[in-house]
């Protein structure tokens, strides 16, 4: 959960020092709508069944069992499809943090 910041600003003109609290922006917000919309691009690449498979259980959070019966697919062949596309929606989001390229 991104809880709002908030930073204390004291006017010293009077003699007790009221305290204005003011908003600081929120940055992480913007930076999360950005990482959906790169992951919604992502999944745009990938063949039909495996963009479905992720959605299904990586967004969606469905059970593998209930995916595999609702995809009319066996439920090691599901692991395969969610596999490949956590691969290559991992290795686009490690693109744009080079910081996270050195982890696995």
């Amino acid at each position: 959960m991104y809880l709002l910041r908030r930073r204390a600003r004291f006017d010293l003109s009077g003699s007790e020092f009221p305290v204005q609290e003011v908003a600081a922006p929120v940055t992480e917000d913007a930076a999360f709508q950005e990482l959906v919309e790169v992951v919604r691009k992502e999944l745009g690449n990938l063949p039909e069944r495996q963009a479905e498979a992720f959605w299904l259980v990586c967004v969606e959070e469905r059970s593998y069992e209930e995916v595999a019966e609702l995809m009319g697919i066996q439920r090691n062949a599901l692991g395969v499809l969610v596999h490949r596309a956590r691969q290559h929606v991992r290795s686009k989001l490690r693109s744009l943090n080079p910081a996270l390229k050195e982890l696995r």
